[in-house]
C-alpha cells in the first residue's frame, strides 16, 4: 500500500517477480494442468484453491483475483486491458525484438561467462532458442486461448486520424501516434477512446463505420461498445486564433502576466486561440499604480 498521497497506488498496488516462469518451468506450484505456451489464460478457473492465509501463498493469491473476476466491470476490464497487451508490448515482433535486445547486450560477455561459470556457449544458443520459440508459440496461440475461455469473438479495428499529424488517440490504456493503427480486440466490450490535437489543432469529429458512439461524437472522449469490425477516424480541426496587440502605458510603467508567460517587452503581438479563455494580469512597477 502507496502513502505517498500524490502516487499510483494510494490503496492497493501489486508487486509481481520470478517473471522467467512464464515462459514455461519444470516447477508447478500452483496446480496449473501444464506450463507450456499454449496453457489457457483461465487455468486459474480450474485450481484448486485453500483457504487464504498467510501462509497459503497460492490459494490466497487465486481466491483475490478469481473474487475479482466475478465482478462485470473488473472481468470486462481484464479482457480489455489483455487485448490492449497482445496489440502493444506482448504481440509477437515486440516479445521477440525486446528478447533480441537483451541478447545482444549479453552475446559478447557469453565466453567469458561459461569459462568462469561453467556451461558452452552452444548450451546458451540453445537456451535462447527455446525462449524464442516458447515466446512464438505463445503470443501465436494466445488470442485464441481467450476467446476459448471467455467466450468472445476477436473483431479487427483501425484507428486513423485526420488530416494525418493533427492529433493522437488514446485507446484504453494504450497511446496511439503512428496510424493507421490496426488491433484486433473483442465483440461486447467497451473501447474506451480519446483524441488530443496537437498544438495548432482542435478535435472536431468522431467517425465509425460499423458500430455507434456511446455519447456524442462530438465530444473527445467516448465510448464504443464492439459489435463488428470498424474503422474509427478521430478529426480535427485548425486551431483559430486571431491577433492581439499587448502594450503598455507608459512605457516601461509595468509588465503583464498573460495567461503563464511574463510579458516584460512591449509593444507585443500574440496569438489568442476562439473560444479560448485566457487570464490578463497588470504588473506594476515601483512608483506606478494599474
Amino acid at each position: 500500500r502507496g502513502r505517498d498521497p500524490d502516487g499510483d497506488h494510494k490503496k492497493f498496488g501489486y508487486c509481481g517477480w520470478d517473471m522467467d516462469w512464464i515462459c514455461g518451468t519444470p516447477y508447478n506450484e500452483f496446480g496449473f494442468p501444464e506450463s507450456t505456451p499454449v496453457n489457457d489464460p483461465c487455468d486459474h478457473d480450474v485450481v484448486t484453491i485453500g483457504t487464504p492465509s498467510e501462509s497459503d501463498f497460492a490459494g490466497t493469491h487465486f481466491a483475490m483475483f478469481n473474487a475479482l473476476m466475478a465482478n462485470d466491470a473488473f472481468h470486462e476490464q481484464y479482457i480489455d486491458r489483455y487485448a490492449d497487451l497482445i496489440n502493444s508490448g506482448l504481440s509477437c515482433a515486440s516479445t521477440v525484438q525486446h528478447l533480441d535486445s537483451l541478447i545482444a547486450l549479453i552475446d559478447p560477455e557469453m565466453t567469458r561467462h561459461c569459462a568462469r561459470w561453467g556451461g558452452t556457449y552452444m548450451e546458451w544458443q540453445g537456451n535462447v532458442q527455446y525462449l524464442r520459440d516458447f515466446l512464438l508459440q505463445r503470443c501465436a496461440f494466445i488470442e485464441q486461448g481467450l476467446v476459448d475461455c471467455y467466450d468472445v469473438v476477436p473483431r479487427d479495428i483501425v484507428v486513423q486520424v485526420m488530416p494525418p499529424g493533427s492529433g493522437m488517440v488514446h485507446l484504453n490504456t494504450l497511446d496511439l501516434t503512428i496510424f493507421p493503427w490496426n488491433g484486433t480486440y473483442f465483440d461486447s466490450l467497451l473501447l474506451d477512446l480519446r483524441a488530443e490535437g496537437y498544438t495548432g489543432w482542435d478535435f472536431d469529429h468522431w467517425t465509425t463505420d460499423s458500430n455507434t458512439v456511446v455519447a456524442s461524437v462530438l465530444d473527445s472522449a467516448m465510448y464504443i461498445r464492439l459489435l463488428h469490425g470498424d474503422t474509427i477516424t478521430a478529426w480535427f480541426k485548425p486551431d483559430v486564433q486571431y491577433p492581439v496587440l499587448l502594450d503598455v502605458e507608459p512605457d516601461n510603467a509595468g509588465d503583464m502576466l498573460f495567461g503563464n508567460e511574463l510579458l516584460t517587452a512591449f509593444p507585443q503581438l500574440t496569438g489568442v486561440s476562439e473560444d479560448v479563455p485566457y487570464g490578463i494580469r497588470a504588473l506594476p512597477h515601483t512608483y506606478f499604480d494599474f
